[in-house]
């Protein structure tokens, strides 16, 4: 039996920002974007998985998650990914409204 290897891209994040650049092992991933809103936060924010095979330029965006007028909640989306880059970063593109946290976590795979 395999363990999967899980990185956290993002962790808490509340603002405009671009988390570490990662080295994924394998090609299929997975790619999970939480965004947790406070009572009355009425938040929104985009988020993009990007990827390159450079690690500091040419990032593509690989996968775009929106998340529109939450509040008081936590709403989370997946992204499947056979593709084969050498980097992965996840990036805050914007986020409004206060009291909202964004997490991102990539599985790594077998």
């Amino acid at each position: 039996m395999s363990v999967k290897k899980l990185e956290n891209l993002l962790v808490n994040a509340t603002e405009v920002t671009t988390g570490e650049v990662f080295q994924p092992k394998v090609s299929n991933r997975s790619y999970q974007v939480s965004a947790i809103a406070d009572a009355g936060a009425n938040a929104s924010a985009t988020v993009n998985i990007e990827v390159s095979n450079y690690e500091t330029k040419n990032y593509e965006v690989l996968a775009q998650f929106t998340f529109s007028s939450i509040n008081d909640s936590e709403e989370s989306k997946i992204e499947v990914s056979r593709s084969a880059v050498r980097f992965v970063r996840a990036r805050i593109v914007s986020i409004s409204g206060s009291g909202m946290k964004i997490n991102a976590v990539m599985n790594g795979g077998d």
